[in-house]
């Protein structure tokens, strides 16, 4: 396309930390903005929906679209099962959908763990095959090749959780206030919307907090689980979002 910039993710190089904090980024947008969509904006299949995708009545595209059924798509750890078949009309289907925004909230947080919980265990398997084989090429022993192999970028490293918490806390800000916002804030409109924003902006400055704290403490950092590093995240996304839920309930 003439005259047209390339956006900024395809034309940056960075640190490991960078595509990891971005993709953590937008999974904390998805479930900010999720969790205040009106009830007539459109959503996705919910992986945890196991009904039949029935076309509409008035439509005449005949079977439902492939891949909407909970066959088709991956289930995380998280799964808390399928709710029952919508008998009840209306009123119903809105507390269908509730159950299901609901889920797949709680589908996000929880792939946020278990993401970097198999991010850490592939590249501890990666690592120790490289490690094999540079000790083989080079007739050396194992210790050799691990040691070289310790200084390798890895999720596990306390650089790399670092960096991921600073750019995670750059996406969201840039997704913001910045000059492309994020597509999902289209589905809300004027104090949902800020409010919204405004929860997106107070998980990113306590992500930057959390990462002064991660980068201060240095080796002890690097010690923690994957699971609980980002169950730390977790719970931030939880707490930034709910106070501010609960300020807007009950006023200054």
């Amino acid at each position: 396309m003439p005259g047209a910039l390339p956006s900024q993710e395809f034309a940056s190089v960075g640190p490991m930390g960078f595509d990891l904090g971005c993709l953590l980024g937008v999974l904390i947008l998805a479930f900010i903005v999720l969790r205040r969509q009106p009830e007539a904006a459109p959503t996705l299949p919910s992986p945890f929906d196991t009904r039949p995708q029935l076309p509409k009545a008035n439509s005449s595209a005949g079977p439902a679209r492939v891949g909407t059924s909970a066959a088709a798509l991956p289930v995380g750890k998280g799964a808390q099962g399928s709710h029952p078949p919508d008998e009840t009309g209306g009123g119903g289907r809105e507390a269908a959908c509730c159950r299901s925004r609901e889920q797949q909230c709680k589908w996000l947080l929880g792939t946020m763990v278990e993401l970097w919980c198999l991010l850490c265990q592939k590249f501890q398997v990666l690592h120790k095959e490289a490690s094999r084989a540079r000790a083989s090429r080079q007739h050396g022993s194992m210790a050799e090749g691990a040691r070289d192999a310790s200084g390798a970028a890895s999720p596990c490293s306390c650089s790399v959780w670092v960096d991921t918490l600073g750019f995670a806390a750059f996406c969201l800000i840039r997704l913001t206030i910045g000059m492309h916002a994020y597509p999902g804030y289209q589905f809300l409109q004027g104090a949902v919307r800020s409010e919204a924003e405004i929860s997106a902006l107070r998980v990113a400055r306590e992500l930057l907090q959390l990462r002064s704290a991660a980068k201060a403490t240095g080796a002890a950092a690097a010690t923690a689980s994957p699971a609980s590093r980002m169950e730390q995240v977790v719970m931030v996304v939880r707490h930034s979002d709910a106070g501010l839920r609960t300020q807007n309930q009950v006023g200054p």
